[in-house]
């Protein structure tokens, strides 16, 4: 591992023990970081999507499976689909946006 990426998940397990969420993820909970999403709403069949709640980042490593976009998960006791997964400059971290729950 190259010493800037080792920096990073240095930094990412340094920021956890001060601001982690928990996140459930079919039935596998792990700690993430809350963050800033920038996914925008889309025109979709019917208007414009909802917009998205915020984005959580968090470690490959710690997730069983890559989650698919649609997927429902926790984070801190709120139940939300997952709307896009973005790939980070650190290929050990993974951000997954999410927003409300809307039954289909």
């Amino acid at each position: 591992m190259s010493l800037l990426r080792s920096f990073i998940i240095d930094a990412f397990e340094d920021h956890l023990t001060q601001l982690a969420v928990n996140v459930n993820i079919n039935g596998n909970v792990i700690n993430a970081l809350p963050a800033e999403s920038e996914f925008a709403p889309t025109l979709d069949i019917g208007g414009v999507s909802d917009s998205s709640l915020g984005m959580i980042i968090c470690k490959k490593s710690d997730l069983l499976q890559m989650p698919k976009i649609g997927t429902r998960i926790i984070v801190d006791s709120e139940a939300v689909r997952i709307s896009a997964i973005q790939k980070q400059p650190n290929p050990a971290l993974v951000g997954i946006v999410y927003s409300g729950v809307n039954e289909r």
